[in-house]
């Protein structure tokens, strides 16, 4: 099976689509199983696919291996490329991940601060 790559907004919004494309997978596999559903894509894929057995089977494996499936935040995806393409970003292999982003503001405020304004001659200062 090849990998199919989620990427959504939020972690609880990451969740809630694993857990819902879990109980999606599981709805297919169940219709397989018993040949019928009144849900139109699962019917269209029935009606579709010969070999029940084989594509209920398929399911089964694709549900048991639902904690692998690539569902991200779009901050987890872009962490995730930096990290797998460390030599082409030019990037650092440890990279962390800032929720706040505030002392890195005040920081560069500081440091442009020092930068422009302290070589500046004394009479300019109030």
């Amino acid at each position: 099976m090849g990998e199919i790559l989620v990427v959504t907004f939020t972690e609880a919004a990451t969740q809630e689509l694993r857990d819902r494309i879990r109980a999606r997978i599981h709805q297919a596999r169940m219709a397989f199983i018993q040949g019928v559903s009144e849900d139109p894509v699962i019917s269209a894929l029935l009606s579709s696919v010969e070999d029940h057995k084989t594509a209920a089977n398929l399911l089964l494996q694709a549900e048991q291996q639902m904690d692998e499936a690539a569902v991200y935040t779009i901050h987890g995806f872009c962490q995730r490329m930096l990290t797998q393409n460390a030599f082409e970003s030019g990037s650092l292999f440890n990279q962390q991940f800032v929720t706040d982003e505030q002392p890195l503001r005040l920081q560069a405020v500081a440091d442009f601060w020092r930068r422009h304004f302290y070589p500046l001659p004394q009479a300019l200062a109030p």
